[in-house]
């Protein structure tokens, strides 16, 4: 992966992380609010793999990172 291709990975992580806690100072349900810290915990965590380098990880889908997370509970 390209230093510029990680960077705007990072960049789109951080987007999404500042633009999901914008959204939790807005009314919400308590499913929305409960989604949104999900996502936040999500985002986070393939920021954290990309800064520790584990470029082929941060580039699997979240959702299918969350799928293996569901089945175990």
């Amino acid at each position: 992966m390209t230093k510029e291709a990680r960077n705007a990975l990072l960049r789109a992580h951080q987007h999404n992380i500042d633009r999901y806690c914008r959204l939790l100072t807005t009314p919400l349900t308590d499913t929305e609010r409960e989604y949104l810290h999900n996502r936040i915990a999500q985002e986070r965590h393939a920021l954290e793999r990309l800064v520790r380098g584990g470029v082929d990880d941060a580039k699997r889908p979240l959702e299918a990172a969350s799928l293996g997370a569901t089945a175990q509970k």
